[in-house]
């Protein structure tokens, strides 16, 4: 939608005007509140942060990701706003509500939607791994746990709900995390917003394998769970000791150094 915040404010200014209201009355006729978005409703704002989403089947965010959190909250320390330690309740089972949400239908409109799309390396695998047998993909996952790690093993979770009753209980499932999740912020001190991670490592070459990209989902696919806005903004760049630091940094899935090595590897002394 836009690259700036800027760029997206000038989009809503546009969209939330009474004249398209007109052309879509099933759109809440609410205008654009400068108000609110320059902060002069409230000055000081809550805002809860997270370096990485704690739990072991899921991957941990390199150095340089938390360095860029950490920066952030800095930033909005000096420009006077409250920022509180906020730890995502169940990220575990967020990731698992929200892979089978999205095959929820059977996989039809996932498959549907895929259909004759140039799929690269690392998404071709939405095209594969719902068409394998329930079985298999259990089999898959577990072999997934023993050679690559905890978070490699998220292919049964595309099976999504099997039968009418499972489809009720994963919806009522994501409502309850909502609220689960909603209890949380105003526990951590009713918070305003929330800074976290998009991604467990920064951008990695065409030639990384796909198994680095498909469990990292689980730091978006959260927010698509729980019907959250979301924007995404750069925050700085790797540098070398960040890559130094990475070497020596616990791994989630064992062959996480990979990434550092193929996309750093030109980085001169």
């Amino acid at each position: 939608m836009g690259k700036r915040v800027d760029d997206l404010a000038k989009l809503m200014r546009t969209l939330l005007t009474p004249k398209m209201f007109e052309l879509d009355p099933s759109v809440p006729p609410l205008v654009f509140n400068e108000i609110i978005y320059e902060g002069r409703d409230k000055t000081n704002l809550c805002i809860g942060y997270y370096e990485a989403l704690d739990d072991p089947s899921l991957i941990a965010t390199v150095p340089s990701i938390r360095r860029a959190i950490r920066e952030s909250v800095s930033v909005l320390k000096r420009n006077g706003h409250q920022v509180v330690p906020f730890n995502v309740p169940k990220p575990k089972w967020a990731n698992e509500l929200g892979m089978k949400a999205m095959a929820i239908d059977d996989k039809y409109n996932l498959l549907r939607e895929l259909f004759a799309e140039p799929l690269n390396e690392h998404t071709k695998w939405l095209n594969i791994i719902p068409r394998v047998p329930h079985c298999l993909k259990v089999l898959v996952d577990n072999l997934m746990k023993l050679v690559i790690g905890k978070p490699a093993a998220v292919t049964e979770y595309l099976d999504g709900a099997r039968g009418e009753k499972e489809v009720l209980n994963l919806i009522s499932d994501i409502e309850e995390y909502r609220r689960e999740f909603q209890r949380a912020m105003e526990e951590a001190g009713d918070l305003d917003a929330i800074i976290c991670p998009v991604f467990p490592f920064p951008a990695f070459p065409k030639s990384a394998k796909s198994l680095f990209v498909t469990p990292a989902i689980a730091y978006t696919t959260l927010y698509n769970t729980l019907n959250y806005p979301a924007g995404t903004v750069s925050m700085g760049h790797v540098n070398r000791d960040d890559v130094e630091e990475s070497k020596h940094w616990p791994k989630t899935i064992r062959d996480l150094e990979t990434v550092f090595t193929l996309r750093y590897s030109n980085i001169k002394s």
